[in-house]
Formats: C-alpha cells, sequence, structure tokens
C-alpha cells in the first residue's frame, strides 16, 4: 500500500494532546504495512516529566516495533540527532509536527545532499499564534516539501 520502507516521525513530545494522538495513529497506520518508524521527541524530558503516550500505550507502541528516541538535551543536540538519524538509517520519508524541525532537516539536507522528502503536519490555526509565533511558522513552513493540513478549518 505505500512505498515508503523507513519513516521518521517528529513531535515536540508526547504528552497527552492531539497532536502527538494523530503522529502515533500515523505511527501504527504506517507499521501495520510494515514501514520501519522511528519517533523521534524533541523534548524528552517534558514527555517523561508529565503524563504521556508512552506510558499509556507502552503495549502498542511494543507491538508495532516503533523505535521511540528522545532528545533531552535542546535544539543543538536535536539538529545533532536528526542528522545521524538521517545518515545512518536513509528515510524515505519524515513527517514532521513541529515545523521547526522542517527548517532544521532543509539544512541537513544540503549538508547530506539528501532528497529526504519532508512532510510538515500544521495542527493551529495562524490566527490563534501571537504575531511573532505567526511569522516563526509561515516562515519554517517554507521549508518543507508537502505542508499538509490537520483541519479543514485551518485551510480556510
Amino acid at each position: 500500500m505505500t512505498k515508503f520502507r523507513k519513516v521518521l516521525l517528529i513531535v515536540d513530545n508526547l504528552r497527552i494532546g492531539g497532536i502527538e494522538r494523530n503522529a502515533l495513529d500515523q505511527a501504527y497506520w504506517l507499521s501495520d504495512f510494515n514501514v520501519s518508524v522511528t519517533i523521534l521527541v524533541l523534548d524528552g524530558a517534558s514527555t517523561i516529566n508529565n503524563i504521556n503516550f508512552l506510558e499509556l500505550e507502552k503495549k502498542f507502541i511494543s507491538r508495532n516495533c516503533l523505535e521511540i528516541i528522545l532528545n533531552n538535551k535542546g535544539k543543538i543536540a536535536a539538529f545533532s540527532k536528526i542528522y545521524r538519524l538521517i545518515r545512518q538509517k536513509k528515510y524515505d520519508l519524515v513527517i514532521d509536527n513541529t515545523l521547526t524541525a522542517s527548517f532544521i532537516i532543509s539544512i541537513i539536507k544540503v549538508l547530506t545532499l539528501s532528497k529526504i522528502r519532508v512532510h510538515t503536519v500544521v495542527q493551529q490555526f495562524i490566527s490563534l499564534s501571537a504575531t511573532k509565533q505567526r511569522f516563526k511558522r509561515m516562515f519554517y513552513a517554507q521549508f518543507t516539501n508537502h505542508l499538509i493540513i490537520n483541519s479543514i478549518n485551518y485551510k480556510k
């Protein structure tokens, strides 16, 4: 059903929330089609220190053979982790649920001459963001191959 064999999914955290739920559902669906899925959690400390999906869905994560990598050391460490993962594992696709990672990956693509596809999922109304945040979202959105709108209302 899918041509992808290895997918990297990036989320800010895996605390209980809508974006996180969608990311895990994407991972479960992909694993049903024998796609190897790695989830990179950019804010691992926030995940561990709060109620999270890692604890609540431990058996589903295990059953679906999801690899979950927690980053606990900030944006430079996240850059380094993403760089290593893309070079070592040679993913076919990155699904980014953060927007910031799209910018990081665009730099990595230049450094590694990678042609990896990046699909970025946008999940919040732009009008609900503060002016500075709105500008950052619009700027970072320019660095993805495909911008996916997760809500009909957002698209409007």
